[in-house]
């Protein structure tokens, strides 16, 4: 009885279509309506100004003037080992479905929404070694919500805008 061997280069070919493919993924606070503040915020700014404050740190100040601590909420969750790590998994998955198929879109879409997830995590577990809430913000918060506990006393969680105006866009070149 003979043998036969088949031979595929459809991977070989797939592979080839991705490296031709001249893309990349903006994550962050993009530009669009998720940029824009709920008409009952008194500041004036969007999420993007407000997310730069915050990603940096102020010495000027912030909305009431006093200095704000940085906090990062894009750079530091990214570049952790272990959360690399886990959307590299996921994006590995993705890659992997694209080489089957030839159609990447999962590649670009996984590895966003895994970025996207890392970055709101953070606000979760209250950043990588972000500094606690001051007490002057703590009393804003109270007085924001009428003397009631103010929302939330975790850094960067009291409306929950900034967190979901983390986004991404997959762009060509």
């Amino acid at each position: 009885m003979d043998s036969v061997i088949k031979y595929s280069d459809e991977g070989l070919k797939n592979l080839d279509k991705f490296f031709s493919i001249r893309k990349f993924i903006r994550v962050g606070i993009l530009a669009g309506e998720k940029n824009e503040r709920d008409s009952d915020d008194a500041s004036g700014m969007n999420n993007a100004s407000i997310g730069a404050v915050h990603e940096f740190g102020s010495m000027t100040g912030g909305f009431h003037g006093h200095p704000i601590p940085q906090r990062s909420f894009i750079r530091a969750p990214l570049m952790g080992i272990k959360n690399r790590a886990e959307v590299f998994k996921k994006a590995a998955q993705g890659f992997k479905h694209g080489l089957n198929s030839g159609h990447f879109v999962s590649f670009w879409d996984s590895l966003g929404a895994a970025l996207v997830n890392k970055i709101q995590d953070a606000f979760s577990e209250s950043g990588p070694g972000w500094p606690p809430l001051s007490d002057t913000t703590k009393k804003l918060r109270m007085t924001r919500h009428k003397g009631r506990k103010g929302g939330n006393e975790k850094p960067l969680i009291d409306t929950g805008q900034l967190r979901r105006s983390i986004s991404y866009k997959v762009v060509s070149e």
